[in-house]
């Protein structure tokens, strides 16, 4: 996140308690840091010395005698207590964005499966056509469902932050920068995965009827088995031909029954 906040106050509030300009610093520093790694009022002891300061124990120490910061159970790192206070907006922005994330990393994850289902198919090539209509028609539902989902919660007057939501007319806030440049992200990257299967889809279609025409033996490299589209199947001549003489056979045995009705 590109922003945190303060109470307007903190830094009277410490100096009342005696907490030195350098340790009040630290704090400052160490909201940025959570903020920009989005960790919900921790960091690690490690991370202390990434903050570029001098003296770190000392006013780490100054910090834990005030409860500014405390020690976690497992040693590993301090809680800000007032974190939540102060950041309440924010925390439910990074909510929503890691929704997001997730819901775009699970998409992408769906759109790999269709992807990788259609390289798969090893069905008879007379079912062949019926195949790729069925996976193009379950990327194109599955994608569509999603898509037409609102990634972002908004009102009708657009992506706002929490203190905004309901304001027809907000001042500059960058809260409601970073939702509106969120939702334009999303919806973005919504866009270019649909994209995406619909060319996938489409590409592998191709892919699969050429493959089968190549395969085959009785069409031409249209696919055509004269003047119609070729179902792949390499006993078509003996079917048409059983069935012909059948047709044949029929057509006698009519033709015979008729003449010794007419015969006196």
């Amino acid at each position: 996140m590109e922003w945190f906040a303060l109470s307007s106050k903190y830094y009277i509030d410490l100096d009342d308690e005696g907490v030195s300009e350098k340790a009040q610093t630290l704090l400052t520093r160490i909201c940025g840091y959570i903020a920009d790694n989005e960790t919900s009022g921790y960091i690690a002891k490690s991370a202390l010395k990434k903050l570029g300061l001098s003296s770190v124990s000392r006013r780490t120490d100054e910090l834990i005698r005030e409860r500014i910061i405390v020690e976690t159970e497992d040693g590993l790192g301090y809680d800000v207590p007032a974190w939540f206070k102060w950041n309440e907006a924010l925390e439910r922005l990074v909510k929503k964005r890691k929704a997001d994330r997730d819901r775009i990393a699970e998409k992408r994850r769906q759109s790999q499966n269709v992807a990788r289902l259609s390289q798969n198919v090893a069905e008879p090539h007379r079912q062949l056509h019926k195949e790729i209509t069925e996976v193009v028609e379950v990327s194109h539902l599955s994608s569509a469902r999603e898509i037409d989902t609102p990634s972002i919660e908004s009102s009708e007057l657009g992506p706002r932050c929490e203190r905004h939501l309901a304001d027809p007319n907000p001042p500059p806030c960058r809260g409601c920068a970073d939702a509106r440049r969120t939702a334009e992200a999303v919806s973005a990257q919504e866009a270019a995965d649909w994209q995406r299967i619909q060319s996938e889809a489409a590409r592998r279609r191709a892919e699969l009827i050429q493959e089968a025409i190549d395969e085959c033996d009785l069409c031409d490299d249209r696919g055509y088995f004269g003047t119609t589209v070729c179902n792949h199947d390499p006993n078509i001549v003996d079917t048409a031909k059983r069935g012909m003489a059948q047709v044949r056979a029929v057509l006698a045995q009519n033709a015979k029954q008729a003449a010794s009705k007419q015969s006196p």
